[in-house]
């Protein structure tokens, strides 16, 4: 997955914000509990960041 941010709310007080993405997915079963899977690499003093890296993930599609 690639990932690209448009008008952020900046946050910080003397510059604007540094954003990164964190991607979290859950396991399965009853008791389950977030893991992270990936995450972009900082990018500074950007509002509308396009970041470089790519997190790779396998997904499945809920089937009927």
């Amino acid at each position: 997955m690639s990932f690209s941010c448009r008008g952020l709310k900046n946050l910080d007080i003397v510059s604007k914000s540094d954003p990164k993405v964190e991607v979290y997915m859950r396991e399965s079963g009853k008791n389950s509990k977030w893991m992270m899977i990936g995450e972009t690499e900082l990018v500074n003093n950007n509002l509308n960041p396009d970041f470089a890296k790519q997190i790779e993930m396998t997904y499945t599609f809920e089937k009927e």
